[in-house]
């Protein structure tokens, strides 16, 4: 009897160990791809809502805030515009973006935060931002030509024109300080929090559960964009979803990404510094300014000559590790 009860009691222990060993935080396992995506579209969703009650006490609580103007961005003044921006990128990507790796990710570096690149691919990842600026023109023009009804147009149209007006209250281009700033908040930190959301986590759940890189990388583009909210802007964000896609497939560096994004972002601010040297800046600058046709085909060839070279040179650097 006493020796039945220790066989018994040894058979439990080893099922328990076997199950510790398995489940628990020192052997993380692995969640399927549709869970994952589930947790991360949860974390993202309390996010947003966190943001806005954040901003709406922030805002309520400044006095000379009229409420009725509050949804159209009107008698915002710029510092508090700047902090509503730091706490969305804040709330609605960078904290999500870290508790989902923390909570599902089984290896240590899950952004790739740790991976070094050569400088080759560094050099190609910035001709790859430049390449892509007139090519985002192009589908630029291709997203204006799509048949909508007058109706639809001027919606859009007075949508995109609002983006702008609060884009530029909030970019200040009067000074090299205010240039400067302008850089961090509205092209740096954006490049840093977006990276970490689509293509450090949408895009690995994406590519976990197709198991297919293409479908992961559009469809995360088409999500970056829509996120975006402007309908004259989606197909040129969709593309540079797709080229900031495939430099995180192939180049595993999620630093290579905030570079890229980065650089794409801060040539608008740039732009319209330069710009505003000559004459005062007008929020229909940002639609104007558009490459020349022949740019823009020039732009599209070596983009696609600057992806396949940057993904030989990442694949010849991973097989020399």
């Amino acid at each position: 009897m006493y020796l039945r009860c220790k066989i018994t009691l040894l058979f439990f222990m080893a099922m328990a160990e076997e199950n510790i060993t398995q489940n628990s935080w020192f052997k993380r396992v692995e969640m399927p791809a549709y869970r994952q995506f589930l947790i991360l579209i949860g974390m993202v969703c309390v996010g947003f809502l966190l943001a806005s009650v954040l901003s709406f006490i922030i805002i309520t609580s400044t006095s000379q805030v009229n409420l009725s103007n509050i949804a159209a961005g009107k008698n915002l003044s710029r510092p508090l515009m700047i902090w509503l921006l730091i706490i969305q990128d804040i709330f609605l990507f960078a904290l999500p973006a870290f508790l989902f790796a923390k909570i599902v990710s089984i290896r240590n570096d899950y952004f790739y935060f740790k991976k070094t690149s050569s400088i080759n691919l560094w050099l190609i990842a910035l001709l790859i931002a430049f390449a892509a600026m007139p090519a985002s023109d192009f589908f630029s023009q291709i997203n204006e030509w799509i048949p909508i009804s007058k109706h639809l147009q001027s919606i859009f149209k007075a949508a995109e024109q609002q983006y702008n007006s609060q884009a530029i209250a909030i970019i200040d281009v009067k000074s090299l300080g205010g240039f400067i700033i302008s850089i961090l908040i509205i092209a740096l930190l954006p490049a840093i929090v977006e990276e970490l959301v689509f293509r450090g986590s949408l895009q690995q759940v994406l590519l976990k559960w197709t198991e297919k890189a293409f479908p992961a990388i559009l469809i995360t583009a088409i999500i970056f964009s829509a996120v975006h909210l402007s309908y004259y802007g989606f197909l040129p964000r969709v593309l540079l979803g797709v080229v900031l896609g495939y430099v995180y497939y192939y180049g595993k560096n999620i630093w290579l990404n905030m570079f890229v994004h980065f650089i794409n972002n801060a040539s608008v601010v740039t732009f319209l510094y330069i710009s505003s040297r000559s004459k005062p800046i007008d929020p229909k600058m940002m639609d104007s300014a558009s490459a020349p046709f022949y740019m823009q085909i020039i732009g599209i060839l070596v983009l696609i000559a600057a992806l396949y070279s940057f993904s030989k040179n990442a694949k010849h650097q991973t097989n020399k590790l």
